[in-house]
């Protein structure tokens, strides 16, 4: 074990969750230099995981020693009881966000649940919040810090035996740790989204509709995720597909989004256009009065464009000029 401090300010997001109420009622984010007050706190990002953290409810804090597990970095446990959450910081955090790779994502939640099942680990535990280890009083948490180094999820992976094979004829319900569940829901509802897409046409319906479904997608779950986990998938799913997919969105003219945004350039170089073209058409008027005879060449010079508009102007005015 070590001296050292376990987590610094800076490693903790700028905005993040954090409670004192055991039910988590005051659950909300706030600025990292008041969520470090609070006994519980986030440490992971929204869309980056740079630690594994794990919610044993027996008192075994040395268990990972028996099971070949690398030290953690820091151990942090109820003094009364000795439950306690065991966490690893990672080497190279793992994206998590909508435009993350798929399979890192999988990878992070095998190996994590792999874990929990070798440490023994609370299964419904969410992930979100983890007992803040910077609070080390007597009537806080009893904080181990420990020397070991940040680890890589292949390390880890290789000391439990896992790989991306042994998800596969897992029930989909079954899926191990909170970030597996989180992994799942986030393929059947942005899934659902894909298909259900063009069947709107306002963004705050739309958000109504992605979110109702996400919590009756999170309800098939054996330990569904917490209404914050919902919440944030279900936002970035939304947010995405109705700004970014193209696949089967129909817009109220009937157009593809991509060729809507094409249309829409169109239009534009339309109305540029003819702003310039009203432009010359003045100057050359303006000539005319003052009696004197234009040709395309002294118009464009005039007017500061180029041949071919001066004589698409020319053109276009009727017979009398």
């Amino acid at each position: 074990m070590s001296a050292l401090p376990v987590l610094s300010l800076s490693q903790i997001p700028k905005w993040t969750y954090c409670a004192n109420d055991r039910l988590y009622r005051d659950n909300q984010r706030r600025p990292r230099e008041e969520a470090v007050t609070f006994k519980k706190i986030a440490i992971n990002h929204t869309a980056r995981v740079n630690y594994l953290i794990f919610d044993c409810d027996h008192d075994d804090e040395y268990r990972f020693r028996h099971i070949g597990l690398p030290a953690p970095s820091w151990i942090a446990a109820t003094r009364q009881t000795r439950r306690h959450h065991i966490v690893w910081r990672l080497s190279t955090p793992v994206l998590t966000g909508y435009d993350a790779r798929p399979k890192p994502k999988w990878f992070l939640a095998g190996v994590a649940g792999a874990l929990r099942e070798a440490l023994q680990a609370d299964p419904g535990y969410s992930g979100l919040l983890t007992k803040n280890p910077l609070l080390n009083g007597e009537e806080d948490w009893d904080v181990q810090a420990w020397s070991g180094k940040p680890v890589t999820l292949q390390e880890m992976a290789d000391r439990v035996g896992f790989s991306l094979g042994n998800l596969k004829g897992k029930p989909t319900n079954d899926v191990g740790t909170a970030l597996g569940r989180n992994c799942q829901l986030f393929d059947w509802l942005r899934h659902w989204a894909y298909r259900n897409f063009a069947h709107y046409s306002n963004q705050d319906h739309w958000k109504v509709s992605v979110l109702k479904t996400a919590y009756e997608l999170n309800a098939k779950f054996d330990y569904p995720l917490p209404h914050t986990e919902v919440k944030s998938t279900a936002k970035s799913v939304a947010k995405w597909v109705w700004t970014r997919y193209t696949g089967s969105k129909t817009i109220l003219t009937g157009l593809a989004l991509k060729s809507a945004l094409q249309r829409g350039g169109i239009i534009a170089s339309i109305k540029r256009k003819a702003a310039s073209d009203a432009r010359v058409q003045a100057i050359y008027s303006c000539l005319l009065e003052a009696g004197v005879q234009v040709s395309i060449s002294s118009l464009a010079m005039e007017a500061k464009c180029n041949r071919r508009v001066a004589r698409r102007v020319i053109a276009a005015l009727p017979p009398e000029h």
